[in-house]
């Protein structure tokens, strides 16, 4: 049986042609459609199928770059605090560097006293209790400083993993984007 193309109106015969497709989404009826229309057709199904994919994948593409800048941003913050605490080190360190030789001058000039004067010893042992304490007391802070320092260098070092993780999956979907572009471009 011959019949026209219901797209080009060429002649077609169910021997050369077994396409049949309904023309419009609105339209229940399948009509006899040419081999070449029937390709055109499914085509154009594939194409706006790959156009929502690169939509998509330019929509998720953009949400992570707005991930990978928000990241940076917390990386420069914690490169900031990082440095804040870099400077704190050295400050803490000659703090106790100078009360550590107060400490031990006051200590010498009080075992004098108490060589001098045995009244006064047990004034002078509780002086040399409170200024032993200080030291326990700096060198703990100072102990803090550097363990909050060893975090925050971690926290950075992890900051920046996720940093190059998000940069490879953003290569990985900019190549996938760039595929698609060009079977895109190609096809079209």
């Amino acid at each position: 049986m011959i019949s026209r193309s219901r797209i080009c109106g060429r002649s077609v015969c169910t021997g050369c042609s077994t396409s049949m497709r309904r023309l419009s989404r609105n339209d229940s009826n399948h009509y006899r459609v040419c081999d070449d229309c029937d390709d055109k057709l499914i085509n154009k199904k594939a194409e706006a199928e790959l156009r929502s994919l690169l939509e998509g994948k330019t929509h998720e593409l953009k949400l992570n770059m707005g991930e990978i800048e928000a990241i940076t941003n917390r990386i420069e913050d914690h490169k900031q605090e990082l440095e804040v605490l870099k400077k704190r080190v050295p400050e803490i360190e000659r703090e106790f560097a100078e009360d550590a030789k107060q400490l031990r001058r006051e200590d010498a000039k009080y075992q004098r006293l108490v060589e001098g004067d045995l009244a006064s010893k047990e004034s002078l042992e509780k002086s040399i209790a409170l200024n032993e304490k200080m030291v326990q007391d700096f060198t703990l802070v100072l102990g803090e400083t550097k363990e909050q320092l060893k975090k925050a260098e971690e926290h950075h070092l992890k900051e920046l993993d996720k940093v190059a993780k998000a940069e490879t999956k953003f290569k990985r979907y900019q190549h996938l984007l760039d595929t698609q572009k060009a079977q895109l471009d190609s096809k079209a």
